[in-house]
């Protein structure tokens, strides 16, 4: 890994050319180029991922890691692509393609029109002008064009590149480190990620490629040479006004210190006690991580980074909320969670090259179909076994799932702002999808994002508490001790940490809070 040092100077250089092009974006719009959107957001994920990397000295098997890298290295293609490609056409059409992207997502929620302060009739305007644009430029009709949005190309590519296709024109194997990263943000089975990491790529391997991705964006620093804006952001700034006990920010390290060691004892009380899949224990874990950082970009104000990151955290909580709704048909349950095994496994093993190993978990994805579905064809599983969720359901897709886990919270609210958190809270992970991937797309939406900063954390709050009250709840119906059930659980849970930590310590005083907060009573 770079040295603290180096690592340091990087933060810098990149904080000013971001800083610079925020500049320029407010007072110089007309002269922004297609390389300053891309590098606006790659220096943003790059400061995310170097504080990170010199405050909690990395985290290599966080979804929330996994994420900030595995985007770098879909930016770096796409900057490579942009030295050969950057034109006045080029830069138009990443802005009006924006205009196209961003009119689809708020269409859906015109209840939010006064509340968000965004204008539709606006955004329609702006939305047909640069289709028009698109259009002409592209020479396509008006179904080409659709089709085109729902595509992963780049839309100002001469050739329509897609991510993995610029992917491919890195080297060192950037294109199966990027697959195997992709596998765990989306939804998969947590359990089997570090036995994957640990055996795909040494600690040695990860850190090279992390090291490239952050050195990358130095054969840029001649673009902006001589540029300089005043702001007193520095790392040593950061490092001694924000990163300090009394500051908020710690409120997001003592947050995921505290939920790590709840999925510490969570995990081995059910190992001990019950006939549970321990796996569960990886929400706990990857959802402290992913607060823990929320907090870093938040206080630095990378509020477009910590809105991009709520994706893979909400299809996370999503899918497991699902599986855990299974408890109550236990041979749905078993099915559900091990097609997510299969498939996990599956698209790991193609994603590396290994098409024995993944023929071997399609052939048990199939038993395990036909165990629970006695007169399924191959040709039925084969049309399902395409995405982890449509191999446990075929009406079922990611998009609808995290829909419908977000309408269950909000309809738990019991009060006349249901329907307006529904709102708020789709169009969060709608907007998060956008910003997700390395279209350049931050600098436009920065300001947006700035101002739902509250509201994506009370979501997060929301959808996270919602998770673990009813993963309680199913754990009364799925206990195999009568006699213990969930109350034996926490109480050995809070023995086990009074044992450790004390009566009166910080951890069981944090313990209880949480578990009060999710409406579970302790004696």
């Amino acid at each position: 890994m770079l040295e603290d040092k180096l690592l340091k100077e990087l933060f810098d250089n990149y904080n000013t050319i971001n800083h610079y092009i925020l500049h320029k974006y407010n007072n110089d719009y007309d002269n922004l180029t297609v390389l300053d959107h891309l590098m606006f957001q790659y220096t943003s994920n790059s400061i995310s991922l170097i504080s990170e990397l010199l405050l909690w000295k990395g985290i290599h098997s966080s979804i929330e890691f996994a994420f900030t890298v595995r985007f770098l290295i879909e930016i770096m293609s796409v900057m490579n692509y942009a030295l050969e490609k950057e034109d006045e056409e080029a830069t138009e059409l990443i802005k009006i393609f924006y205009f196209i992207n961003e009119y689809i997502i708020y269409k859906r929620y015109p209840i939010l029109e006064k509340i968000k302060t965004f204008n539709l009739d606006e955004m329609n305007l702006n939305n047909n002008n640069a289709r028009f644009i698109f259009k002409e430029c592209k020479n396509m009709s008006n179904s080409e064009l659709n089709k085109f949005i729902k595509s992963s190309k780049i839309p100002w590519s001469d050739n329509d590149y897609n991510y993995e296709k610029l992917i491919s024109k890195l080297d060192d194997n950037y294109l199966t480190f990027y697959k195997i990263l992709s596998i765990f943000i989306h939804p998969n089975y947590l359990g089997v990620y570090e036995d994957i990491i640990v055996k795909s790529f040494s600690k040695e391997i990860v850190d090279n490629f992390v090291s490239k991705c952050l050195l990358f964006g130095t054969k840029f620093f001649d673009k902006y040479k001589g540029i300089s804006i005043e702001y007193e952001d520095t790392y040593e700034y950061y490092s001694k006004e924000l990163i300090s006990i009394n500051n908020p920010l710690s409120v997001g390290y003592q947050g995921r210190k505290q939920l790590n060691l709840i999925a510490k004892e969570y995990t081995k009380i059910l190992n001990k006690n019950y006939q549970f899949d321990s796996s569960i224990k990886f929400v706990f874990a990857e959802y402290g991580f992913f607060i823990q950082q929320a907090f870093m970009d938040i206080a630095m104000g990378y509020s477009e980074i910590f809105k991009s990151k709520i994706k893979p955290i909400f299809e996370m909580l999503a899918i497991n909320n699902y599986l855990n709704n299974q408890m109550r048909d236990k041979e749905k349950y078993e099915f559900s969670r091990n097609m997510v095994h299969n498939y996990t496994l599956y698209s790991y093993y193609n994603s590396i090259g290994d098409y024995d190993k993944a023929n071997e978990m399609y052939e048990k994805g199939f038993e395990n179909a036909k165990s629970f579905i006695s007169d399924i064809t191959r040709e039925e599983f084969e049309s399902r076994f395409k995405s982890v969720v449509k191999a446990i359901d075929p009406n079922l897709s990611i998009n609808n799932l995290v829909h419908s886990f977000i309408n269950d919270v909000c309809d738990m609210e019991y009060d006349q702002d249901a329907e307006l958190k529904k709102a708020s809270f789709n169009m969060l992970y709608d907007e998060s999808q956008m910003l997700s991937h390395g279209n350049g797309y931050s600098l436009e939406a920065n300001q947006g994002a700035f101002a739902d900063v509250n509201i994506t954390l009370v979501a997060c709050e929301k959808l996270f508490l919602y998770f673990v009250k009813n993963l309680c709840e199913k754990l009364r119906i799925f206990k195999v001790e009568e006699s213990k059930g969930l109350n034996g659980f926490i109480y050995d849970m809070e023995h086990k940490f009074i044992k450790r930590y004390g009566k009166s310590s910080d951890e069981i005083l944090v313990l209880k809070l949480i578990l009060e907060r999710f409406a579970v009573k302790i004696e």
